[in-house]
């Protein structure tokens, strides 16, 4: 067996192998230190968890997008905010503040990733989820992020 599954990098590209950041390690460790201690997660929130419903619940996903040149990506994450009904005020307030730290991380570098820029976000939208009895803002940032070299 030759190539990256036997250890053996392949040769002879002429352009940069870039990867892209993983978005959601990236934002979870970003918006841990700043909402705590609303949980911060990619998984779906348990309704009768009092963990995920008393401070509301922070969960990212990746949802991708296109190599923009030789070295950049655009990626797109979803940002969804969950609250009980009756914290519906709180819940929207979590949900624009989410989004605008996320959207103002322009020029830094956050989990060893450089953010060049964030050209697109979306202002939170309430959404049901039919798979969690909570109520859902969610809301989507794109970031354009300088890929890494793959690692031989």
């Amino acid at each position: 067996m030759t190539g990256p599954a036997a250890g053996i990098p392949p040769t002879g590209f002429i352009y940069p192998v870039v990867k892209p950041a993983p978005i959601e390690t990236a934002l979870i460790m970003f918006l841990t230190p700043l909402f705590q201690p609303t949980p911060v997660s990619t998984r779906l929130p348990i309704d009768t968890s009092p963990n995920d419903t008393q401070n509301g619940f922070i969960r990212v996903e990746a949802a991708g997008g296109p190599k923009i040149n030789l070295t950049q990506y655009n990626q797109t994450c979803l940002l969804h905010v969950y609250v009980p009904d009756e914290f519906e005020v709180q819940g929207e307030q979590i949900a624009q503040d989410v989004t605008a730290y996320v959207s103002a991380v322009g020029g830094q570098t956050i989990y060893g990733f450089q953010i060049v820029q964030v050209p697109r976000s979306t202002a939170p939208q309430r959404r049901t989820d039919p798979r969690v009895n909570l109520l859902r803002y969610m809301s989507t940032v794109t970031w354009t992020v300088a890929g890494q070299p793959v690692s031989s």
